[in-house]
């Protein structure tokens, strides 16, 4: 996963298949597994924090909030155009990491772990779904499995061989399928 956010400077960006123009006060969340481009002008000025599923998986992170975000949603439109209010919010919790991660202070995994997670939150708050209307966009690890199973379908009917095919674990494989499945 990767949170930017972009306080300053203009440019373009792709994320999965949404074009966007980047500006002052700029927010993008990049879910795991998808496709990332951005061309920046040179006077850019902001942040990226990125993470892997290995962070939420520390002991000291609350992990149990995790499963109300909907920010894995293929239907999430994955920036938004902040005020300049929340973008200040976004800039106290990015120096605050910042600032902890540069500490030799008591405890700063864990004030660490909440401010990812306070950014987490902001994020769901802040990124939009689409109109009903719109078709959602699948994700990167489904369109491979599909693909897969378009290839394979007649010899191979195990998770497990789709799964290593697109090097994932079998349970992930189906813990994505169902989340976009609705099911």
């Amino acid at each position: 996963f990767a949170i930017f956010y972009i306080a300053k400077g203009e440019g373009e960006s792709k994320i999965g298949t949404v074009t966007l123009d980047i500006k002052d006060n700029t927010l993008l969340f990049i879910p795991a597994f998808t496709m990332y481009s951005g061309n920046f002008g040179e006077s850019i000025r902001g942040y990226i924090l990125s993470f892997n599923f290995n962070f939420f998986l520390q002991p000291f992170f609350p992990r149990h909030h995790l499963l109300r975000f909907n920010l894995c949603d293929s239907t999430i439109i994955p920036y938004s155009y902040l005020s300049r209010a929340t973008g200040k919010q976004l800039l106290d919790i990015l120096h605050t990491i910042q600032d902890e991660d540069h500490s030799d202070r008591k405890k700063k995994e864990e004030l660490i772990a909440l401010k990812i997670l306070e950014m987490i939150i902001m994020c769901e708050r802040l990124l939009d779904r689409p109109r009903q209307n719109k078709k959602p966009v699948l994700h990167p690890m489904i369109m491979q499995y599909l693909d897969q199973v378009q290839e394979h379908y007649r010899q191979e009917h195990s998770t497990s061989f789709y799964a290593r095919s697109i090097h994932v674990h079998p349970n992930a494989l189906n813990a994505i399928c169902k989340k976009y499945s609705n099911k």
